[in-house]
């Protein structure tokens, strides 16, 4: 197609022609993947379902490979930022160094010890029984809560190098890396979040 083209226009043009059709398909291409990550968050928002952040940054990381123009840097830089705000409101307030239990050991009953995980209804105590079914109960609640908050950690930390990765690439220059700078400190994330990503932006 080039080599007929060139009989009538000069190969610079062409090649300029192909250039700027390149650029043009990578800022549709990054719009594209901005605005799925945007909706992966908000079904994450709306069913907790990791997938969905898992999702967003496979769209982020994709976007942040393309050629960006100056909105569409700041574009995803929001987007990042939506998905830290998602990840702070999810993730469980655990208390410190509690881990959950294989098995609940059930509590004594008239001075009979009962080995941990044994069937409720070996206990024939009916003050004794409820106690731990209660506590089996509080214990699958616990565990669900700390896998969610060892996912939403994995997730984080490869979200934080991403923005890491991307913040040096496509803020270059010392004004560039101020304007994100700014628009980190006016989002709505709290100040350990806002801290943690300023740290990541190169000075």
């Amino acid at each position: 197609m080039i080599r007929s083209l060139s009989r009538f226009f000069p190969l610079w043009v062409l090649c300029m022609a192909c250039i700027c059709a390149n650029g043009s398909a990578q800022t549709a291409g990054a719009a594209m993947q901005i605005q799925q990550a945007q909706s992966s968050i908000g079904q994450f928002n709306q069913t907790h379902a990791e997938s969905r952040l898992d999702a967003a940054i496979a769209s982020l990381e994709a976007a942040g490979a393309m050629r960006l123009r100056e909105n569409q840097r700041h574009g995803l830089a929001a987007a990042y930022i939506a998905l830290f705000a998602a990840v702070d409101r999810a993730l469980p307030n655990l208390p410190p160094g509690k881990l959950p239990l294989v098995n609940v050991v059930p509590p004594r009953a008239h001075g009979v010890s009962y080995p941990a995980g044994v069937d409720p209804s070996a206990i024939r105590d009916p003050a004794v029984r409820p106690r731990y079914e209660q506590e089996i109960r509080d214990n699958e609640t616990f565990t669900q809560r700390f896998l969610l908050a060892s996912s939403l950690r994995r997730i984080d930390d490869r979200a934080v190098l991403l923005f890491s990765g991307f913040s040096r690439d496509a803020f270059k220059s010392a004004a560039d890396r101020r304007a994100l700078r700014a628009q980190i400190q006016q989002s709505a994330l709290n100040r350990a979040r806002r801290s943690r990503l300023l740290a990541a932006v190169p000075i």
